[in-house]
């Protein structure tokens, strides 16, 4: 049985750098949570493959591999309850971990997803922090190797950057300018077998890496360092192999999160540049434009994008009915809440609880909720259009 990891005393940054670069396969179909989701998966640089129903996550499952599966639970052509039974019956995903992406409070709903295979729950809408908590849980334990995984300690550059009151970015970038020489002396010094050099090529190293590194791979420069001279030739080269291997690794680690960094400082600037018009979207009567912008990863071009979005789809009013009403009033419950839509939600809320009772709701009630949908969107628009 798959067991989740302890979140608990983990920091931030050790969440994010574990999930970096896990496959993850989401099978969602409302168009705006698609957006979000992704938006939050992107950021957290992971490579998520986006499935729009159950048969075709099971599809997409049978030709490529996955750390783990997002599985929202209503959908058409094939459920998440459905779709994670199908894959519980596959031997080669018995220890997949799946988490069920649910709108729904309803108790019974959620021991259902649980009861068929689901792992844990994320309910709509997801909060980023929790979330990306939520995916550390549920990673597969990493199996145990000679090398570490990851060798930049984001947590410790930060903190030295903060005692030398020096930029990270400048830090990271002198690191990767004075790296290169030690690592030629390390091979030089191998290659002559002469103890001492190594041992001062290893210390070199080991003092420039100490402030970046796990403390793994820092201890094994330390332990070149304290036992060359009495290692066999085959030990040396081994060592320094693992170790010239480790500093080429840690450069390439320090120059995608340059990268990143960048990256953040040009959103933080078009953010800057768009502020404006963001403060206006949250001055909207029944929108928690804060709780929205959060969920959105903070980023404000893509709030905008989707509430621009949200009232296209649901601008309308309520057009649907039977069970099809019942679908597109699940879609924009779940939507309006990720956006901070709240009066639309609570709007959704009543029809839904209203729908599942022996009393539906009557034409009457369905015209006076139609009418607030349609003035909450016209008010989205119109604010926007204006900016």
């Amino acid at each position: 049985m798959i067991q989740p990891r302890t979140i608990e005393g983990v920091p931030h940054e050790r969440v994010m750098s574990a999930i970096r670069g896990i496959r993850v396969l989401f099978v969602e179909d409302n168009e705006i949570h698609q957006t979000l989701l992704l938006e939050l998966l992107s950021k957290a640089n992971t490579k998520p493959v986006l499935a729009e129903n159950g048969a075709q996550a099971i599809n997409i499952l049978a030709e490529q591999s996955f750390d783990l599966v997002l599985m929202d639970c209503q959908m058409p052509i094939m459920d998440g309850i459905e779709a994670t039974k199908r894959i519980r019956q596959q031997p080669q995903w018995a220890s997949l971990p799946i988490i069920a992406l649910t709108a729904t409070t309803d108790h019974a709903q959620t021991q259902q997803a649980l009861a068929a295979g689901m792992n844990a729950i994320a309910s709509k809408p997801v909060e980023p922090q929790q979330f990306y908590q939520l995916l550390y849980q549920w990673l597969p334990q990493p199996a145990q190797a000679d090398d570490l995984q990851e060798y930049l300690d984001k947590v410790r550059v930060k903190a030295h950057a903060q005692q030398l009151q020096q930029p990270i970015q400048e830090l990271l970038t002198q690191f990767t300018g004075v790296c290169v020489p030690k690592v030629m002396a390390l091979k030089k010094a191998a290659a002559s077998q002469q103890s001492g050099a190594l041992q001062d090529a290893a210390r070199q190293i080991q003092q420039v890496i100490s402030h970046l590194a796990h403390p793994d791979f820092t201890g094994l420069a330390q332990e070149l360092v304290e036992q060359a001279d009495r290692l066999s030739s085959e030990q040396v080269e081994s060592h320094c192999q693992r170790l010239v291997k480790g500093v080429q690794q840690l450069i390439k680690e320090i120059r995608r999160w340059q990268q990143t960094i960048e990256l953040e400082q040009a959103t933080d600037n078009e953010a800057a540049q768009i502020e404006t018009l963001s403060i206006e979207a949250m001055s909207i009567d029944g929108l928690d434009g804060e709780a929205g912008l959060q969920r959105c990863g903070g980023n404000p071009k893509v709030y905008v994008d989707l509430l621009r979005k949200f009232a296209d789809m649901y601008g309308d009013g309520l057009q649907s009915q039977g069970d099809e009403l019942a679908a597109y009033v699940h879609g924009m419950k779940g939507a309006a809440a990720y956006l901070g839509v709240t009066c639309i939600a609570d709007v959704a809320i009543a029809i839904e609880q209203d729908l599942a009772s022996n009393q539906p709701p009557t034409t009457e009630q369905l015209n006076r909720a139609s009418t607030t949908v349609v003035s909450v969107c016209q008010q989205i628009r119109e604010q926007l259009s204006s900016n």
